[in-house]
């Protein structure tokens, strides 16, 4: 009789592991997506699935709440400071292309970062004096572009860096590729913008091959700076 109960017990409790063991395997499977945004789980907290993106994007609230964007899929948020830090007028981000994911690239594409500078409570002197320094760090000759949406004005365009003898320079992408894309969103109602530069690297060697992808990383950027929305 003693040992008809023990053995029973013994069974029960392998029984009550192996459900605890699977459930948990299971759920792991679950939220294992494959896309490193929303697996991540630094970088998931900030993604709302509920709301709707186009493909290849999430939709992502600040931490501050003073404004949403869509969050690149294969891109995480990169958590240690300096490269995340977040306060209620100002905020940094750097978004990294996830290399060894399946989201790897292959040696004739770039892969992608994205770092942005949100800033509130800021006068129109104050925005004008960034959008110069802006040009001045990463744009050629300071040629760039204008165009409004329904919330904000957006300053946007594209360069080519190099280096040589362990210098950088600028020049103008129509003469070979952009590998640098930048755009200071202001928002028309308020006095809030954000800056965005995309930097691509190219894996492969000879680096003009990327060049072959500049219509979908101009397309990538343009979906990206117009999804920008202040509160």
């Amino acid at each position: 009789m003693f040992w008809s109960k023990w053995w029973k017990t013994i069974t029960v409790i392998v029984g009550i592991i192996a459900l605890t063991v699977g459930g948990i395997v299971l759920a792991n499977n679950m939220s294992n997506t494959g896309d490193i945004a929303l697996d991540d789980t630094f970088t998931s907290k900030f993604i709302d699935r509920s709301v709707k993106a186009d493909d290849g994007f999430h939709f992502f609230e600040s931490q501050n709440g003073h404004y949403t964007m869509w969050f690149p899929s294969g891109y995480y948020l990169k958590e240690e400071g300096p490269m995340y830090v977040s306060k209620d007028h100002y905020e940094r981000l750097s978004m990294r292309q996830d290399k060894d994911g399946d989201h790897k690239l292959g040696g004739n594409e770039f892969v992608g970062e994205v770092r942005t500078m949100y800033r509130g409570a800021v006068t129109q002197g104050g925005i004008d004096t960034n959008l110069r320094m802006l040009l001045d760090d990463v744009s050629y000759n300071g040629d760039h572009k204008e165009i409004g949406t329904e919330d904000t004005v957006i300053y946007y365009g594209s360069s080519n860096f190099g280096l040589k003898d362990k210098r950088a320079f600028i020049t103008d992408p129509k003469e070979s590729y952009a590998n640098k894309y930048f755009a200071l969103i202001q928002d028309k109602e308020g006095d809030q913008f954000l800056t965005v530069k995309y930097s691509l690297f190219c894996p492969n060697e000879d680096e003009s091959a990327c060049g072959n992808n500049g219509e979908e990383e101009a397309h990538f950027f343009d979906t990206f700076i117009r999804n920008i929305k202040f509160r």
